[in-house]
């Protein structure tokens, strides 16, 4: 993986996760962004540019998050052991990530409704959660057909 396709990784993994809280994120990715945060800081801090993550992390606006985006950049450019720390780590990431696939979640069915056949199956070698029909509120007839989950 090149070091600006990293880069690019590894900021989009920081901010998709800044506004989740860690209970959602699952114990063991949430410890990897925060060693991914931790050694992005540590990095810019000794570059003196800390304040650029900071800055986008309190404010993560589109201009913010660019600029950080491309200091990640120039820096895994320009320093070839940070760019394979920023590797090992987003593709343990990859190996420990989690499939969720929920349907007829938080349904509410005043009258009445059917739902045919559903299948759900997963096909990713990672750790995958499958949910059906969960806090539903019936108010009158739900009829679903043949569940079938394999993960």
């Amino acid at each position: 993986m090149e070091p600006i396709t990293t880069a690019a990784i590894a900021s989009t993994l920081i901010f998709k996760t800044l506004g989740k809280s860690s209970e959602r994120l699952g114990e063991v990715l949430a410890d990897k962004i925060g060693q991914l945060i931790n050694i992005v800081r540590d990095k810019f801090r000794a570059k003196g540019v800390e304040g650029i993550l900071t800055q986008a992390q309190e404010d993560p606006t589109e201009a913010n998050k660019q600029m950080f985006q491309t200091i990640l950049e120039m820096q895994t450019s320009q320093d070839d052991v940070f760019a394979k720390k920023l590797k090992a780590l987003v593709d343990e990431m990859k190996s420990n990530s989690q499939v969720n696939q929920i349907f007829l979640k938080e349904i509410d069915v005043a009258g009445s409704a059917e739902v045919g056949d559903i299948n759900q199956i997963s096909t990713s070698d990672s750790s995958v959660n499958q949910e059906a029909a969960t806090d539903l509120k019936i108010g009158g007839n739900l009829k679903i057909g043949n569940v079938k989950q394999q993960g």
